[in-house]
């Protein structure tokens, strides 16, 4: 049996094939924030694009009009610039209220953008407020000022509102804050407001049964895991992320799938020799639930364990002393590699990892007079264990007896020394 695969086995029934080597830390990389939102279909609550009259039904504006030059998309869109400018000092436009109180989360999704002349005396503002009751609350996607231009983008904003529901008149409000003469273009284009209920959802299955796990002889592979959701109309995005570093890059995404579609495959995933790969993946439904299954890892061709052993010092010694020893070994793949030294005493310790032929050297004191075997093995980064080296050492007297010239005679003529051992 190869040993590589052994050792990597004895490994999985220690500490179970889906966790992280205990020598490296594996963080996840950020995911972009509501990008599940735009998996399916929640109901749209608000959707205007300013192609009609201005301003539309039941929104408010200061100084805003409708213009054929978009920067967002395809013209018209809502567009305030200076030369609209009047005697205040806030420009705002404001959305017609929508029924929101089913929904505990709502995104806004909007085109915006500003060229501004001077723009660190410019604060732009995106606010929300549930009716005309309740206080505005700040949900600016940029910081303020905005100290230059804003390249028109499109930005996506997930509000969570809670059981009490988003409000029965929620309303969005833009606003440029300063002095017209320091802001050029103000443009607004194709907004919308999404509501969506998740309080009954449930999230989908954990991902699991990851394969491969552990070691692989190909360097082309496809990744599998089970999957799919408990509710039967939801559909399962999953974010698959994989590399050999941390924080683990997320390299795609796959589906829609539907709940009941439960082994899911993606590849070919291609692989380089004597690598440490890690990947997890994450699953997503429409409704904004996401869970995390566990990070497995994955090595690419045999690894070689470590050479046997070998341990150099004294054989002879005083109880109570402490000698020191030195303990050396080779890794053919090059791989650092830490000790494993049981002195034979009922002690034993591990070292840190060394690099590859590192000479270590360890102390250690017997108590008690008798024969000992210190046995030592190298354990590469990988968790392969080399074969156990040895050393005989006898420790026959204590520390009154102290006739160095005698025990050195006894080293010289073992026959002399067993003698000796009779009486003693």
């Amino acid at each position: 049996m190869n040993k590589t695969v052994l050792a990597i086995g004895i490994i999985f029934l220690l500490i179970g094939s889906s966790v992280v080597s205990s020598t490296r830390d594996i963080v996840i990389e950020s995911n972009p924030s509501g990008i599940y939102f735009k998996m399916d279909s929640p109901t749209v609550l608000l959707d205007e694009n300013f192609s009609g009259i201005f301003p539309p039904e039941g929104w408010s504006t200061v100084y805003w009009e409708q213009n054929n030059s978009s920067g967002c998309s395809e013209p018209p869109c809502a567009v305030w610039y200076k030369y609209l400018y009047g005697p205040v000092y806030d420009f705002p436009i404001t959305s017609k209220a929508v029924n929101a109180s089913e929904y505990d989360k709502f995104v806004l999704e909007f085109c915006f953008g500003a060229d501004a002349q001077y723009p660190q005396y410019c604060s732009i503002y995106v606010k929300y407020r549930k009716n005309a009751t309740s206080s505005w609350i700040d949900i600016t996607p940029w910081d303020n000022p905005i100290q230059g231009d804003l390249e028109p983008d499109y930005y996506e904003i997930e509000v969570t509102c809670g059981s009490e529901g988003c409000g029965d008149a929620l309303q969005i409000n833009w606003s440029y804050v300063g002095y017209f003469y320091f802001m050029n273009y103000l443009w607004l284009d194709d907004v919308k407001i999404l509501g969506i209920d998740a309080s009954n959802n449930s999230a989908p299955y954990t991902p699991s049964n990851y394969t491969p796990c552990g070691g692989v002889s190909e360097n082309v592979v496809n990744l599998s895991w089970d999957g799919g959701d408990p509710d039967f109309e939801d559909s399962v995005y999953y974010d698959i992320y994989f590399g050999d570093y941390s924080p683990l890059p997320m390299i795609a995404r796959v589906g829609p799938y539907p709940a009941n579609h439960t082994r899911i495959e993606y590849g070919p995933v291609k692989l380089i020799n004597y690598t440490m790969y890690y990947w997890m993946i994450g699953a997503w439904n429409k409704y904004g639930h996401y869970v995390e299954g566990p990070i497995c890892f994955i090595w690419t061709g045999e690894n070689n364990p470590p050479s046997k052993v070998i341990i150099n010092g004294p054989t002879y010694g005083k109880v109570g002393v402490e000698y020191t020893y030195t303990f050396n070994a080779t890794d053919e793949d090059g791989h650092p590699f830490r000790f494993h030294v049981n002195w034979g005493d009922g002690t034993e310790e591990t070292t840190d990892l060394y690099p590859n032929a590192t000479i270590v050297t360890l102390s250690h004191s017997w108590d008690t007079k008798g024969t000992y075997i210190i046995r030592a093995i190298a354990i590469d980064e990988h968790g392969a264990e080399g074969p156990t080296g040895d050393l005989t050492v006898t420790m026959p007297r204590d520390k009154a007896t102290n006739n160095m010239l005698f025990w050195r005679l006894l080293e010289r003529f073992p026959l002399l020394e067993r003698f000796f051992n009779l009486f003693n």
